[in-house]
């Protein structure tokens, strides 16, 4: 975990057919300086320096990475995702610049989810509406009966958002007649109105809150 209690979260993309970039996608460092860590002073260099080396990765710009081959040494894993939380730790965000993120505790909480039950959905995966050419989900799971799932990650202005999410299930739904429809959001720290959750309520066959997730286990099942 970060400092301040958050998991890391690793990400993987390929650059050959044999060759991975892993990498934190700047997180670390970025989590440093929204907590108004000056990064970039010599000592943080230093330090910054000194850890990537020990564990075997680059820093360019914010973001830390390494390159790593298929098939994956799953230590390669362990050692970066270490690595990246000690020089994490060396820079532990202040207390008072530390706030509640709703979309990131949705995405948390649904990340864990999959994690959890070993389930690996697509991510960020396109489908074709009836309407629409292209209605891209973050989670898609393809089963006998597929399963679609958008956290919601915004803090306010709701109404809107969930009038475009109206029109999207629906879409999906005439394309896609056996898909189910499932949304996740935080009901305490997103700014919601009575209209914006009827309109999740009556077009999902899921609408709940993130710590509510256990429910998306029966509609898989």
């Amino acid at each position: 975990m970060h400092a301040d209690g958050w998991q890391i979260v690793l990400y993987l993309e390929q650059v050959t057919p044999k060759q991975w970039l892993l990498s934190d996608r700047g997180e670390t460092l970025s989590k440093a300086v929204d907590a108004g860590i000056k990064t970039d002073s010599k000592k943080a260099r230093e330090t910054i320096s000194s850890l990537s080396y020990y564990y075997g990765f680059e820093i360019e710009g914010m973001v830390a990475k390494r390159v790593v081959e298929a098939p994956f040494d799953m230590a390669a894993f362990q050692i970066f995702a270490e690595g990246i939380v000690s020089i994490g730790h060396r820079f532990p965000p202040k207390v008072e610049a530390v706030a509640v993120n709703p979309g990131r505790m949705v995405s948390e909480s649904v990340n864990s989810f999959f994690y959890e039950r070993k389930l690996m959905p697509s991510r960020n995966h396109a489908l074709t509406g009836h309407i629409e050419s292209e209605i891209v989900v973050d989670y898609y799971l393809d089963q006998k009966t597929p399963v679609a799932l958008q956290p919601i990650t915004r803090g306010k202005d709701m109404k809107p958002y969930m009038e475009q999410w109206g029109f999207r299930w629906n879409d999906l739904q005439d394309a896609h007649p056996g898909i189910k429809r499932v949304m996740v959001f935080d009901p305490d720290n997103q700014e919601w109105d009575d209209k914006s959750l009827r309109i999740g309520e009556s077009v999902c066959d899921l609408f709940v809150p993130y710590s509510e997730t256990n429910a998306v286990e029966e509609l898989i099942a």
